[in-house]
Order: structure tokens, then sequence, then C-alpha cells
């Protein structure tokens, strides 16, 4: 059983209950997380004291307090008290710590805000590609250091100048479009020409970006990329993509691209194609970087030669083509043979000359397609090499026919040999005065079908097959052979001839191949004579004098066969051991119309006497041309005067006549 004072402590420890609970309400938490709380704990053991010393006075003046609406009261004021103190707490703190994050947050954006601006900065000032910022109108508003040092100038100069100043004029109204098209707030780039401080022309891309402030563009950022190398560069990549290399005129690629415009437009124009005549021979003697000599020269002589509605360029090899944009072809073949081709070319110490075979046509009267138009001019140029040097053949129907026959010639020389139809013919070497042979000339003839096949026609072609190094082995053997007969027999025939081409001179195993047929044919060395042409004689190289002076170490005699017809120097009769000059069948067929071949005729004979050489004038024909021959010293004389080239048995026939 409680006494009194039991009752009032109970009802004391249920009033410090709710207390706590309501507190506990107020704040949300639960008794346990209140009264972890420092102020609250020290509230209520406050609240309790001072109940307990109300309790105790109560009981010294003998009054209940714990049952006194005065005592609830002054606790429930002292609650009220406690609960507005705490809620102005409260209030205060969440203040203070909302002042505090956003201070902290202003804080940190304006750390951020300076932190962008460090680095914009940087990245516009230590930028290695010119940025400049220029108002809608290119006035410079700003530039970093590596556009001030690319114009060559301060930064304070630089800013109020113009853009528009250093561009140059061709390139001001794109660039000008260009600003006033950036208020769309797109950006573009343009490419443009700019003169330096330094005037030094450079080639700038140049990226232009809207600058965009409150939705409106302010501004124009312009970062400059140099691209002048890489101009350069893509210039020559292109260059090299349409010139041919050795020349620098156009190459094939673009020649068919100016010849398909050309085409398409249906503009009419001329074709002419161009082979040079003897430039496998300048090849074989001195090898290719004489002949890219040659080609070179001939390819600027034709740049300069060209009029602008014509343009030049090399297929190939030693082939060229002109294309003109006119039908005066006959005027425009004059005019390169005149400036490129006749005139001599200075090379290895010597004056050289070229000849060109060139066929021509038109369009649209040879042909609709590039590929016909070539067609028929390769035709046409084949035909001019096959008449000779320094020939135009303009294109006709019939040479396709011509073709065909070329197309077989090629297919028969396969066999040619080996089916005996080719042989040895002899043309007779005179003295004028006697009559009497001193010697003969040894030719190759070639009989298809009952059908002799011209040397002019057939040569050629197996020059270009490469048919000649048998053809020409073939020859050789047949000299020696039949010289050997005919010591063995009656007919003493004190020279034979026998041409010797240039693939033959520098073939490595000719003296090997010369060496065995002497043993096998032990003929007199003297008698046999072989003709180099003037092309492989006139260049003076170590390696054609090493071959000659091998050639007459085996007793061979060495004659220079249409002399005066290629070559206009003549220090090789000088240095070369040349037995015999041979005055070509030109000079001899204009001596009695010409007086200037009378005199070159009377000149070379004169020096050939001075230099101790043999002489033989070929293609005599008339009584006048021997007459003038004999005058000036030359009684040798070969051509059909005396008798046409003929089969060994008519041969032996004519000489039992003329020498009995």
């Amino acid at each position: 059983m409680l006494t009194g004072i039991g009752h009032e402590l109970l009802h004391l420890l249920q009033v410090i209950s709710i207390l706590i609970i309501s507190i506990s309400y107020l704040f949300d938490e639960s008794t346990e997380d209140v009264l972890a709380h420092d102020s609250v704990f020290d509230y209520v053991i406050y609240s309790t004291i001072v109940m307990l010393y109300m309790l105790a006075s109560d009981r010294l003046l003998g009054t209940s307090i714990v049952d006194s609406m005065i005592a609830n009261a002054v606790l429930l004021l002292l609650i009220r008290q406690f609960v507005v103190a705490k809620q102005n707490a409260l209030i205060s703190h969440r203040l203070h710590t909302v002042n505090t994050d956003l201070e902290v947050a202003v804080t940190t954006k304006a750390h951020e805000l300076e932190l962008r601006e460090q680095q914009y900065r940087s990245l516009f000032a230590y930028h290695a590609e010119p940025i400049f910022l220029f108002d809608l109108d290119g006035e410079v508003l700003s530039v970093n250091e590596a556009g001030s040092s690319v114009l060559g100038h301060d930064t304070e100069t630089l800013i109020g100048s113009n853009i528009l100043d250093i561009i140059e004029q061709t390139d001001r109204s794109a660039y000008t479009n260009v600003l006033r098209d950036l208020t769309n707030g797109r950006p573009q780039t343009l490419d443009v020409n700019v003169v330096t401080e330094d005037g030094s022309a450079r080639v700038w891309q140049l990226m232009n970006i809207p600058m965009i402030i409150d939705g409106e563009v302010e501004g124009i950022y312009a970062i400059v990329k140099d691209i002048t190398q890489m101009i350069v560069q893509q210039e020559q990549i292109l260059y090299q993509a349409n010139h041919d290399s050795l020349t620098g005129l156009h190459n094939r690629y673009a020649l068919q691209e100016q010849i398909e415009r050309l085409i398409a437009d249906g503009r009419p124009f001329t074709l002419m194609f161009s082979d040079l005549d003897g430039f496998k021979e300048i090849n074989d003697q001195f090898g290719h970087h004489m002949g890219d000599q040659l080609l070179q020269h001939i390819g600027k002589r034709l740049r300069s030669a060209l009029l602008p509605n014509e343009y030049a360029g090399r297929l190939g090899g030693d082939e060229f083509i002109v294309v003109a944009e006119h039908n005066d072809d006959e005027i425009l073949v004059e005019r390169l043979r005149r400036l490129v081709y006749r005139p001599p070319y200075f090379m290895a110490g010597n004056l050289v000359e070229i000849h060109a075979s060139i066929g021509i046509v038109r369009y649209p009267e040879h042909g609709t397609t590039l590929k016909h138009l070539l067609s028929n001019a390769d035709l046409a140029m084949y035909k001019a090499k096959d008449k000779g040097r320094d020939e135009t053949v303009i294109f006709a129907p019939a040479l396709r026919v011509d073709k065909e026959e070329r197309k077989l010639l090629m297919e028969g020389l396969d066999m040619a040999l080996e089916k005996g139809e080719i042989s040895l013919y002899l043309q007779p070497q005179v003295d004028a005065s006697t009559k009497a042979i001193i010697g003969a000339e040894a030719l190759m003839r070639w009989q298809r079908d009952g059908k002799f096949i011209p040397p002019s026609e057939f040569i050629p072609i197996a020059e270009e097959t490469g048919h000649i190094h048998d053809l020409g082995r073939w020859m050789i053997h047949e000299t020696f052979q039949l010289m050997y007969a005919f010591e063995q027999g009656d007919i003493d025939l004190p020279k034979l001839s026998v041409n010797l081409s240039v693939r033959q001179l520098f073939d490595e195993h000719l003296i090997d191949y010369l060496t065995t047929l002497f043993e096998r044919f032990p003929i007199e060395p003297s008698r046999l004579n072989f003709e180099l042409t003037e092309t492989v004689a006139a260049h003076q190289s170590d390696r054609v004098l090493n071959r000659i002076l091998e050639l007459k170490a085996l007793g061979i005699k060495l004659s220079i066969d249409d002399f005066g017809t290629g070559y206009s120097s003549l220090a090789y009769l000088v240095r070369y051991p040349i037995d015999e000059l041979k005055i070509p069948r030109e000079f001899t067929m204009q001596l009695e119309e010409n007086r200037e071949y009378q005199t070159v005729t009377a000149t070379i004979v004169a020096m050939a006497r001075q230099l101790g050489m043999a002489l033989v004038a070929e293609g005599v024909e008339t009584e006048y041309q021997e007459t003038f021959l004999r005058r000036i010293g030359c009684n040798s004389m070969q051509g059909y005067r005396y008798a046409k080239p003929m089969p060994l048995d008519e041969f032996v026939i004519y000489y039992m006549k003329q020498n009995a």
C-alpha cells in the first residue's frame, strides 16, 4: 500500500513521462532519441528538480501541489515555453544551415565559372592554331598569340583591323558572304588565299564559328589552319597524275581526258601521232639514260612550239601525241618538224639529228570515239614509218587493210627462216671506169607464197618483234658460208659487205660468234665488210669504240652506210678506224637537179680521200650521176645502172660476164 508521498511521486513520474512523450512528438522522434539530445535531457532534469522542490515545499506547508490546478498550469507553461524555445532554436538552426549551403553553392559555382574561364582563356590564348574573334563585319575584336605571330603584328595593333585586308581580292567577296551567312548560327569553313606581313602568299582554311549571346550572333570565332603545304602536295599529286614524269608533257590519262572532252563537246580537232625514227638504235647503243635525255629535249621543244589551242603528250616510249583544235594539219606538221624534230640535238658531244614518222587523223572524219581515233592514228603512223623516215601519212580507210597485212607479216616471220622463205641476194659494186666487179652487198629477201616482201616492210616489223636478232645471225652465217665458197671456187670477190644492226653490234656474244664462224669458214677477214649505220658510229662512246676495235682485231673492214643523212658530227671519222664511206642514195638522186647536193657530195669525197677512206656511191641510175661522181673522184658505184640485187646463181653469171 503506497503512502501519500508515494502517490505524489508516482504522479510526478507520470507527468515527466507525459512531458518526454510530448517533446518526442514535437521532435518527431522516439523517446530514446529525444533523451539523446543534451538540451532535452537537461530540461527534463531541470523540470524534475523544480517539481521535486515544489513537492517538498508543499509537504512542508501541508498542501498538495500535485493535485493542484496551479501546479498543472505551471507545468504546462513550462512545457509551452520549452516548445517555443525549441522551435525557435530549430528555425534558427535550419536558417543557418540553409545560409551555409547557399554560401557553399555560390562559392562552388563561382569557382567553376572561374575554372571554365581559365580553361577558355588557355584554349584561346595557347592554342597552336591562330584564333581570331571578329565582329560581323570582319573587324578583329581579339586574337591569340599564334594569330599575332602568323601575321607579324602584336595584339594591340591587330585589334580594330579587318581580316578582309589580308585576304586576296579574289576571295574577299566569298568570305564576306560567309560573314553574312553566319548569322544563321551554323559554322562554316572556307579556304582563302592571304598575304602575310612578310609578303608571303599562304592558303588558310578558316573554320568560322558564330559567337551566340542570348540567342543572337554577336561575333565570329575563326580558327585558322595553314594548308599551304597540303595544297602544294595536292597540286604535286595532281600534276604527277596527269603529266609524264620524264618529259613534263601530259600523260596518256590526261590526253585521253582532253580528247574525250573535245568529243563530248562536238568540237573538231586534229590528232597527230608521232614516233621517233632510229630511237631504238640510240637506246641500244648508249643506254636508256641517253634516250631519256633525248626525250626530255623533245618534250621541252614541243611545249615551246605549241599554240594556245594545242595540247601535247607522251603515250610512252618514243611516241608522242599532239591534239590541235583545228584542221590545219599540214601547217601543224610543218611547224613541229621545223621547230621540234629537224633541228639537231646536242648530245654527248655530238649534234644528233632525229626524225619522226607521223600519222594524222581528224575528228570526226576519221573516227568518232577515242579508241577508233587512236587506232587509226597508229595505223597512219606505221604506214609513214614503212615509207621511210621523216614521213607523214593521213589516215585513209585502206590502211585498215594494210594493218591486216602487217599482222600476217608478223605471224609469217615466226616461221620464215624454218620454211626457207628468207634468201640472200647480192648487188654488185663496180669500178665505173672499167665496169669490173670490185665487191657486192649481201641483202636479205623474203619470198612468201610466191610474192616478194620488200625489206622496207618486214625489217621494221622484225625489229619490233625481236626477229631481227635471228635474221641478223642468219645473214652473217650465210655471208661467211658464201665467201668461203667463193674463195674455194673460181670467184675472186675482193669484198662482201653486210649490214650490222645496232642490236647485233652490241650483242655480248657477237665476237664469240664471229670467232666460231672464222674457225668453221676460214676466209680472209679483210674480204668481209660490215656496214654500220651512221646512227651507231656517230656517237663517241667507249662502248662503240671498244666494239669497233674488237671487230678490227678480227681483221674485218668497216664502212659507214648512208653517210651524212643522220648526224652533223664528223669527229667519229677521226676517232674510229673506219675503212669506207658510202654516199647515200638520197644524195645521188639529187645530183642532176640540186647544186647544193653536188657541193655536199663533192665535200664528202674530198674529206674521205684526205682521211684515206674508200668510197662507194649508192643508188647510181643515170649517166649524169656516174659522170659527176667520177669527176669528183669517186669511182666505186652501186645501183640499178649496173645491176639490181640478184639471187646467187644470177650473180655468178653476171660476175663471170663482167670479169671475163
